[in-house]
């Protein structure tokens, strides 16, 4: 990307380019837009830096946590049953 990112703010009848200390650009709502190595847009917490994951990443995501679900129900059922004394 040639340019930086710029968060455009109104300003009466034009507008202001902000950016931020790094190569890209805090929203007032608490979250950071930047440009990752991979020339690929990566969102953010701007408090704690926790990066969203991206929709290909998320696939992969929710994929891991249903076979991790299978798994742990299959695991379960081996468990000794507790219905108590």
């Amino acid at each position: 990307m040639s340019q930086r990112l710029a968060l455009k703010t109104p300003d009466g009848d034009s507008w202001i380019d902000r950016f931020d200390e790094g190569n890209g650009i805090v929203s007032m709502y608490g979250f950071r837009i930047s440009i990752d190595s991979d020339n690929s847009v990566r969102v953010s917490d701007a408090s704690t830096g926790l990066r969203y994951p991206r929709p290909d990443e998320s696939d992969a995501m929710f994929d891991e946590i249903e076979r991790l679900k299978i798994e742990l129900a299959r695991l379960k059922s081996q468990l000794p049953s507790t219905n108590g004394p």
